[in-house]
């Protein structure tokens, strides 16, 4: 038996992909959700402030600033989602973040029909990053083959490679 989640020879190659709206973000999170609004305004103020510079030694400090500023809001974004995804309490569907309160174990999510075990949502909600890798190098693995019927008494021969 295979230590594959239930239901992935049928999977029609899709990643799990659900992304909570900005709604759901700010419902999830609460208060951290405002901490985007002064990293959006520092780096508004750092943009006007560079067009407004006359010296071009500062001009590339301000720069470089407005690089690190940017880079810390695409982080606190990233963050803001992962949390959100983390903090839903209820079962939901990893590909279309459907409730899947009250149905049972090894389903399929009456929204899109796509296969779901609660071992995998669990998955999803602590790394949906790793579980999107994983499914793409599933992705790429060859097919696998198929199963011989040796019959019974067969004499055996070694392989050359002594296996």
């Amino acid at each position: 038996m295979r230590d594959e989640p239930h239901g992935h020879d049928e999977d029609d190659g899709a990643l799990p992909g659900w992304r909570p709206s900005w709604a759901e973000v700010v419902r999830a999170v609460g208060w951290r959700a405002w901490l985007i609004v002064p990293a959006v305004a520092l780096i508004v103020v750092m943009a006007v402030g560079l067009l407004l510079i006359p010296y071009p030694e500062l001009l590339m400090l301000g720069v470089k600033i407005l690089v690190v500023e940017i880079g810390i809001l695409i982080a606190l974004i990233i963050y803001l989602y992962r949390r959100a995804i983390a903090l839903r309490s209820e079962p939901f569907c990893i590909y279309c973040g459907y409730s899947l309160t009250g149905l049972p174990d090894h389903h399929s999510c009456p929204e899109c029909g796509r296969p779901y075990t609660w071992e995998e949502i669990a998955r999803y909600r602590s790394d949906p990053e790793w579980l999107r890798e994983r499914h793409r190098a599933r992705r790429k693995l060859p097919p696998r083959d198929l199963p011989r019927d040796v019959p019974p008494g067969a004499p055996h021969r070694p392989s050359s490679d002594g296996t």
